[in-house]
């Protein structure tokens, strides 16, 4: 991985763990991130790297399926995200014991899934920006 990539990735990656903490933080009933066996500062450390390394493949899963679609790129990008954020997070959510990542319902893990995918594009093209000055 080279160091443009990294930094792409540790954005995600920050980003992903600040708002699954705002999210447990604002929905205390609804978002919970930590329980009995899995503290809640490693829960978000660990549920975030996984959203970030899922996220990260995205871009590249795009390409590789070719799609002949007339829609730009940052919108198919977006809905890669979402798709992915979704995934992820319904599944994180499903395996609660082991990642501490309790998610209340289908629809707060659909909230959740599109303010990530909005950030992470955001992420993407402030990064790629701050990456093409240097």
């Amino acid at each position: 991985m080279d160091q443009k990539n990294l930094i792409k990735f540790l954005g995600f990656w920050i980003v992903n763990a600040i708002l699954l903490s705002i999210f447990s933080s604002l929905y205390a009933r609804d978002v919970a991130l930590g329980n009995a066996s899995v503290a809640k500062p490693a829960a978000a450390t660990v549920n975030s790297l996984i959203l970030a390394i899922v996220v990260y493949f995205v871009p590249d899963l795009i390409k590789k399926l070719d799609l002949k679609l007339k829609i730009s790129d940052e919108k198919v990008l977006l809905v890669g995200y979402f798709l992915a954020d979704f995934v992820a997070l319904w599944v994180l959510k499903r395996l609660a014991d082991f990642t501490g990542l309790g998610i209340g319902s289908i629809l707060h893990v659909l909230v959740i899934a599109v303010v990530l995918s909005l950030v992470q594009v955001g992420v993407k093209r402030y990064s790629s920006k701050l990456l093409k000055k240097n």
